[in-house]
């Protein structure tokens, strides 16, 4: 873990793609690699499928069998198109930092037959899991976020609902419960003034785990060695 938050700090871009390429550098060398978009659970029955949720009907064999089940096993590369046509019937990791030959093949199982979500067992390879959030560096102040909050249709400030979104996906699997976490808030403009309100934010969820990158190329980090250390019992806005 501290290896993986050392490479962070050497990033030299704060755009999501500079970021992906640099710490995709940075970590060959300790025979690790970055997956974007690893996908962590699959829709267990074709049925459960509203058809809000995809944009055609879903008659790809390679993902569902003749009697319309997720399959126990799928290859790697053949879920990547799947994922990037049908992104609803999934759940995924951003970014999955892995041991560079061990997820070739992706084992999922459900506790019940009738589950919603079938789940990813094979998870050894997985050294920790990220989440790139942009953001508005001129939006992290309290009476935007305020505003926001009372337009908003549950209230909630959108930064704060992806990251606690994210991570109870995470949550679900008590396998990905124990894994590291890493969440890195990305500005969509150069971070020339330091976002408090978002460092508050950080803090809230990961106390003294956060990093911030002050600057043009600046960005705000916040992580856990293992997911199970973050409470989400509390929001943050409710402080605010």
């Amino acid at each position: 873990m501290k290896e993986i938050i050392a490479a962070f700090k050497e990033i030299e871009r704060s755009d999501e793609d500079g970021i992906f390429k640099s710490l995709q550098n940075l970590i060959e060398s300790q025979d690790l690699d970055v997956l974007d978009a690893l996908p962590i659970s699959v829709v267990n029955q074709k049925s459960k499928i509203k058809s809000s949720q995809a944009e055609c009907d879903i008659t790809d064999e390679a993902l569902y069998d003749e009697d319309g089940l997720a399959y126990d096993k799928y290859e790697t590369n053949v879920l990547e198109p799947l994922l990037e046509k049908f992104p609803s019937i999934f759940q995924s990791i951003d970014r999955a930092i892995v041991d560079t030959t061990s997820m070739s093949t992706l084992v999922f199982e459900s506790k019940r037959p009738n589950d919603y979500w079938k789940r990813l067992t094979n998870t050894d390879a997985i050294k920790a899991m990220v989440k790139m959030i942009p953001f508005d560096v001129y939006s992290c102040n309290v009476s935007t976020i305020e505003k926001e909050m009372q337009e908003s249709s549950n209230g909630q400030w959108s930064l704060e609902s992806d990251l606690r979104d994210d991570m109870r996906s995470k949550k679900e699997n008590p396998l990905l419960r124990q894994k590291p976490y890493i969440v890195v808030f990305v500005p969509s403009e150069d971070m020339v003034t330091n976002p408090l309100v978002l460092k508050a934010m950080l803090e809230h969820y990961f106390v003294d785990n956060i990093v911030v990158q002050d600057g043009e190329k600046g960005y705000l980090l916040g992580y856990a060695k293992t997911l199970h250390e973050v409470s989400l019992k509390t929001f943050f806005k409710k402080r605010l």
